[in-house]
């Protein structure tokens, strides 16, 4: 069983706990520390991820590799791991780190399996150019940054930065659609721009497409639900 739990999201600052089955990893770290820690034993994490460079998610990389956690980065090295899921990792028996477009910026997708579970994580982007379709994801914890119709008639230079570095609604239907979704049983939406996002208008959205439980994280803690009760 796969379960998320959001400590932050967003510009402000991003770190997520992974647990799948018996294992724990974080994802990101870019919040308050002690929060982290009061959520998680450190001990008892199988490893970390951060994504990319920006503060917001790498923040706490060096706290962590301090305190003795494992960690895996998106920044230092941008080839795809060729020997896919060949070599153990922690706990977990396939681990998988993808290049992911985040305008300039190293930034990196994981993937992370069991025996039972395949779980996407990816924020950040805009594109991935990786053949994603492959894989039977059973749970996908991917940004939907902002709502396209809320900055169409922007003339705000970082508002254009914002979108074209990020993923937007409607992006995120094309990159969803192009999944193998058929064993998918959670989507979890992640680092929503609090200017241009709509919290209910994109759980509702992703739910009505694809008919799976759809999660919003919140920007200080907390995941909304829709779709399921």
């Amino acid at each position: 069983m796969t379960n998320l739990e959001c400590l932050a999201t967003g510009s402000t600052g991003n770190c997520y706990i992974l647990k799948v089955g018996s294992f724990q990893v974080i994802l990101d770290a870019g919040c308050d520390f002690k929060k982290l820690t009061s959520k998680v034993n450190l001990n008892d994490v199988d490893f970390a991820f951060i994504s990319h460079e920006h503060q917001d998610h790498s923040k706490h990389l060096k706290d962590l590799l301090l305190r003795g956690v494992k960690c895996i980065d998106g920044i230092t090295n941008q080839e795809t791991i060729k020997n896919e899921f060949k070599s153990k990792f922690g706990g977990f028996s396939q681990v998988l780190r993808i290049p992911i477009k985040h305008g300039k910026c190293n930034n990196s997708a994981l993937i992370i399996k069991t025996d039972d579970e395949m779980v996407l994580y990816a924020t950040d982007f805009t594109h991935s150019d990786y053949d994603l379709s492959k894989f039977k994801f059973t749970h996908i914890i991917v940004e939907c940054n902002y709502v396209e119709s809320m900055v169409a008639d922007t003339t705000d230079i970082k508002v254009k930065r914002q979108i074209n570095t990020h993923m937007g609604l409607e992006g995120l239907k094309i990159f969803l659609d192009k999944l193998d979704l058929s064993k998918c049983k959670e989507i979890d939406l992640i680092h929503m721009s609090q200017g241009f996002g709509n919290h209910i208008l994109m759980g509702s959205s992703i739910y009505s497409r694809y008919h799976i439980k759809t999660g919003v994280c919140k920007q200080y803690g907390g995941i909304d639900f829709y779709g399921w009760k």
